[in-house]
């Protein structure tokens, strides 16, 4: 009996390991091909049905291979086990995250998302769940392939976007896209998407012998932050090389060609993409020069709002993806019109008249130049918008989450904290300036998931140091 019941559990674990493998493609390359539609319906719909049942299913298996059979009163109190950082602070946020749903002003956005980005609490939460599922997982060679295979497919699509080709239009067709998007859906998330992968790779590998396929993951998600023109992921991944440089002070010279190397790409990838446009006489991208300050303006008018709000809502907030309705509801009018001047590139000589996110704008002679909405979905800045979303306790509560992980991991591995807090850095260093995006987060709980299984799980190989 025991024998059989071992065998059940073997191959329950291997259909966990596969589905966990199996899920990482799916996740980056999933779309519903519909022509003339939202980039909501082509991609973000698709990820907020699958994912909860993908988590809920992981979740099912993963217990019940854990608590083996067990009484239920010795399953609750293992249950801690299927967690990869301190539990209470976990349950704290999510519990904390559900109330805010349920005390919001607009339950139904909070708990799903505004329709055209569908990151309520709902997927916060089932990301999480998805970063523990991922810390359970056998860190082998077929889990590093996977994820430099479909680095190197995103880069790919993106390339060819580049330089003004559309291999996806056929499935994928909006006017509100930036490109290179590949399946992601925009050029300035396709940018958060790569700074996960750049430096998640330099963690796994540290007690690892360093292959072609580290080579391959680490330079194509270089590639795709130099081709994404995003300010905050390029820095983030300049601090995050900077970290990995001066924790591997005595072994600079892999950090140092890395940086080098990004550097590189930075300067000449967007150049060589536009002329090879050029070239083939296609549309060139939209690539961002790293001068412009325009989008800084906008974001302190909102950051202020954020803050405002949070200050009426101190406990909980007003839940997720409800801000686009509070803006402008919490800037004084002079401020309410000149967030409106600055998005739209308008002059000040121009007059503002709006109603919550619709706006009509006036020439300097009363002329009616334009009307339209400008929905802002989060506070583009995640310090604001926890604030925001949970509240000033609920931010408060969120810290202590993050500081948990890291004291969990400090327990574990003191060496290598340093250089956890290094790769993890650049996609939360993007997240100051940007959001949560279905098609972006939940890459980044599984990576910090991985991550901690590299702590917890046994290697395979430890010849050769990559940072020690």
């Amino acid at each position: 009996m025991t024998g059989s019941f071992f065998v059940r559990e073997r191959a329950l674990m291997k259909v966990y390991n596969f589905l966990l493998v199996t899920f990482i493609p799916i996740l980056a390359f999933m779309l519903i091909p519909q022509l003339n539609s939202s980039i909501s319906s082509n991609l973000y719909s698709p990820r907020i049905i699958i994912t909860p049942i993908f988590v809920i299913l992981g979740s099912l298996i993963l217990f019940f291979v854990r608590t083996r059979g067990q009484s239920i009163i010795s399953q609750i109190k293992n249950i801690r086990r299927l967690s990869f950082i301190p539990l209470v602070p976990t349950l704290i946020y999510i519990t904390w995250t559900c109330i805010s749903s349920l005390l919001s002003p607009m339950a139904g956005y909070a708990w799903l998302g505004f329709p055209l980005l569908q990151f309520g609490s709902v997927m916060i939460i089932s990301s999480i769940i998805l970063s523990a599922l991922y810390s359970q997982l056998v860190l082998r060679n077929i889990v590093i392939q996977t994820l430099t295979a479909t680095t190197s497919i995103m880069l790919l699509l993106t390339i060819l976007e580049s330089i003004g080709l559309r291999p996806l239009a056929s499935w994928i067709h909006s006017g509100t896209i930036s490109y290179p998007a590949a399946t992601v859906g925009h050029r300035q998330h396709l940018a958060g998407w790569y700074a996960i992968m750049s430096l998640a790779p330099v963690f796994i590998y540290r007690n690892r012998r360093l292959d072609p396929w580290f080579w391959v993951w680490l330079l194509s998600a270089f590639a795709g932050v130099s081709l994404c023109t995003t300010s905050s992921a390029t820095l983030g991944v300049v601090i995050g090389l900077l970290g990995w440089f001066f924790v591997n002070i005595r072994r600079f010279k892999l950090p140092l060609l890395a940086i080098m190397a990004f550097i590189f790409m930075t300067l000449t990838l967007p150049l060589a993409a536009n002329t090879l446009s050029s070239v083939l006489n296609t549309t060139s991208s939209n690539f961002k020069d790293y001068r412009s300050t325009s989008t800084i303006k906008t974001r302190l008018y909102m950051w202020s709002a954020a803050f405002s709000a949070a200050l009426q809502r101190p406990f909980f907030g007003w839940g997720d993806e409800t801000f686009a309705f509070q803006v402008f509801e919490h800037l004084k009018e002079k401020d309410a019109a000149s967030l409106f001047l600055a998005e739209l590139s308008l002059p000040s000589t121009y007059k503002v008249v709006h109603k919550g996110f619709t706006y009509y704008t006036f020439d300097p002679k009363g002329n009616d130049k334009q009307t339209g909405s400008l929905i802002y979905l989060r506070a583009h800045g995640i310090i604001f918008d926890e604030m925001y979303s949970r509240g000033i306790i609920g931010f408060i509560v969120f810290c202590s989450m993050i500081l948990s992980l890291i004291l969990y991991v400090h327990k574990r591995d003191p060496k290598s904290l340093p250089l956890f807090i290094a790769s993890a850095s650049p996609y939360m260093i993007y997240l100051l300036a940007w959001f949560y995006v279905p098609t972006v987060t939940p890459f980044y709980l599984i990576i910090i998931g991985l991550m901690i299984s590299s702590i917890d799980s046994p290697l395979e190989e430890k010849t050769q140091t990559v940072v020690r």
